[in-house]
């Protein structure tokens, strides 16, 4: 049962999926959440700055969606997400009918951490996958080292995959160094 605080932040908050002709606010707050949050993502600000107009325009016209959280009175942006396609490796050998959905790029902003911001996020794409034929799963991927996101997911109904889908991937700004990262997973049971 939610309190009234509860209930009065989730009317505070508003989930709004980005357009194509949204690129420049896409931009601002990608680039935000890689100056705030530079080892929680595989991308870095340094290379992700210099990406033009027509870059930013096509990743909202890819099929995939961005979703952004907007709270308070001044409707600050203070999250984003994204559901992407598998990637075309992912799928070889699975059967079509049982099509994945990648949760990416996620990111709440410090001072709206655990006031719900995330879960109103995931919930949103939940739904934008569950609408789509055959789409039966969610999958992230999330860095060994990065426990808070590791335990958030888990509360929202993630499962860690087994050993074998892991991935040894290099970490943002770190020269050489890699990191590992695993898959978690979460059954999208129909409408």
């Amino acid at each position: 049962m939610s309190t009234l605080t509860e209930a009065k932040r989730r009317e505070e908050l508003d989930i709004v999926a980005l357009r194509p002709s949204d690129w420049a606010v896409l931009k601002m707050v990608r680039l935000r959440s890689l100056r705030d949050s530079p080892k929680a993502f595989v991308a870095a600000h340094r290379f992700e700055c210099r990406l033009d107009r027509a870059n930013w325009r096509a990743r909202l016209e890819d099929g995939s969606t961005w979703v952004i959280a907007r709270a308070g009175l001044d409707r600050q942006i203070v999250g984003i997400a994204h559901l992407g396609a598998e990637p075309v490796e992912d799928h070889v050998g699975m059967d079509p009918s049982s099509a994945v959905r990648y949760v990416e790029s996620v990111w709440v902003h410090p001072r709206a951490r655990r006031q719900g911001v995330l879960r109103r996020m995931i919930e949103e794409l939940e739904l934008r996958a569950r609408a789509e034929p055959g789409v039966r799963k969610l999958l992230l991927w999330v860095f060994d080292d990065n426990h808070v996101a590791w335990d958030a997911y888990l509360r929202l109904g993630f499962e860690p995959m087994g050993q074998d889908e892991s991935n040894y991937a290099p970490a943002p700004d770190a020269g050489n160094r890699g990191v590992w990262e695993r898959r978690m997973s979460k059954g999208l049971p129909g409408l």
